[in-house]
């Protein structure tokens, strides 16, 4: 399936409802120690198991509150910068550069190709350390380096190494929405949050040898700059409102939406930007028209959608409509005609599909046919 164009039609593989996302099919939910996870997380903690980068136990348990450890850290950094794969890194088993390091440890690849690399430094002892708990600042310095930020140009080492990663990992928008203390050990489910928030907003250069600033990453002339998780992963964010569903629209052109759907179930998006994107078996209805979503892509396909809370719809202007078939006659033929009622504003519909205009209230188009008692009435 090719990337986005001005009107693309994409599949997701499950029905949705308001504000219930989707990663490959997974939930945090799924977990079985789910009622432990924060509900500020979950979208961070079913996208990272989308992408092979982080996983529960065998178990089936998350362990949200656990402290994460080095060697976890490790094989998530690992994981990205492979795109995506995870070979257990078997190309750096038993390279011995670490004495803490067993071998045949399920991190060992993970931990030695950090290290051989120089993404992730050791204790100075030649030791590792692959099962220390790690503090916020210590997750964010090793993911700052795997974006490509340099740890000695940006003052990751020395006495105030922690303030000088926290003030960064801050400016790129690591810590957004990070509600956990970033003084102590950080627990599994935030560090997903920082992840997340690397793959969808810090800044990356396509190609990383003879980056300008030492790593600061700034837009320079002739380097190509990209956000981390569209370099690894083809990682896009779109933010759009629900503007149609085969059955009714927010547009009041009727030419607008007119021959764009092909097929039953679908909605069409826009952003800010008039581009569409028409997705299929979504789960919202016409009372979803109006209201915002972040749709993610990888490699062209959507692996979520989640409301954002924002609405271009005000609530006033939902209005309950309720329809009932009423039988006449026509040109001496039988012709059932479909009266229905907004508010205090009737109106009949002979034949389907209609655009019925409500004087101020705009059009919309209405499936006669599909009328229901009570179903909503969606304008903007």
């Amino acid at each position: 399936m090719s990337t986005f164009k001005k009107l693309l039609a994409l599949t997701l593989a499950l029905a949705m409802v308001l504000s219930v996302s989707a990663f490959a099919g997974y939930k945090a939910d799924t977990y079985k120690d789910a009622t432990s996870i924060d509900e500020d997380c979950e979208d961070a903690i079913e996208l990272l198991y989308a992408l092979d980068i982080m996983k529960g136990d065998n178990n089936g348990n998350f362990n949200p509150t656990a402290t994460i450890k080095r060697a976890e850290i490790a094989k998530m950094i690992y994981v990205i910068l492979n795109y995506g794969k995870d070979d257990k890194a078997v190309n750096y088993t038993g390279a011995k550069l670490f004495s803490d390091v067993v071998a045949g440890a399920w991190y060992e690849g993970y931990v030695n190709y950090c290290g051989a690399t120089k993404l992730v430094q050791g204790r100075g002892n030649g030791t590792f350390g692959p099962n220390d708990p790690v503090t916020c600042a210590e997750a964010a310095k090793m993911l700052l380096t795997a974006i490509g930020y340099s740890a000695e140009a940006r003052g990751y080492t020395g006495a105030n190494w922690d303030k000088n990663v926290l003030s960064d990992a801050t400016i790129i928008g690591l810590l957004k929405g990070y509600n956990y203390s970033t003084t102590t050990y950080a627990p599994r489910q935030w560090v997903a949050v920082m992840f997340q928030n690397a793959l969808e907003d810090a800044l990356t250069y396509g190609k990383m040898s003879a980056m300008p600033n030492n790593g600061l990453l700034t837009s320079q002339v002739g380097y190509d700059v990209m956000t981390f998780g569209e370099k690894y992963y083809d990682f896009k964010v779109i933010t759009a409102v629900a503007m149609a569903t085969e059955k009714t629209s927010l547009y009041t052109s009727k030419a607008k939406v007119e021959d764009i759907f092909a097929d039953d179930d679908c909605i069409l998006f826009e952003d800010g930007d008039d581009e569409q994107y028409q997705l299929e078996d979504t789960g919202l209805t016409a009372a979803d028209l109006g209201q915002e979503y972040k749709i993610i892509t990888i490699d062209g396909d959507v692996v979520s959608i989640r409301n954002t809370g924002t609405s271009v719809v005000d609530e006033s202007l939902l209005r309950d409509l309720t329809a009932k078939t009423v039988t006449g006659t026509y040109n001496n033929k039988e012709n059932n005609k479909y009266e229905f009622t907004v508010d205090e504003f009737t109106g009949k519909l002979e034949s389907s599909p209609y655009y019925i205009s409500l004087g101020n209230l705009g059009a919309t188009k209405v499936n006669a046919e599909s009328l229901t008692a009570n179903a909503l009435y969606a304008q903007a």
